[in-house]
């Protein structure tokens, strides 16, 4: 879990950095309100692919659990 927080974290910071290089370059204007709109896009698109990722791994190990057929034993 904490390789995924990691990630995430990462993503986040990246994004503020850039971010913040492309208002202090290119100042407040349509390109720069745009290209710092994408670029959260990415990180949200990260965030969540790396959480339903997790939650998708969780649930085929559970499918697993339930639909390995067990020996039964008949008395």
């Amino acid at each position: 879990m904490e390789g995924r927080a990691i990630i995430i974290a990462a993503c986040w910071i990246t994004v503020a950095l850039i971010s913040m290089a492309y208002i202090w370059v290119g100042g407040i204007g349509l390109y720069t309100d745009v290209a710092v709109g994408v670029l959260i896009l990415v990180a949200l698109i990260v965030t969540f692919g790396v959480r339903f990722g997790e939650l998708d791994q969780i649930l085929r190990s559970r499918h697993e659990e339930v639909c390995r057929p067990q020996a039964r034993s008949w008395r």
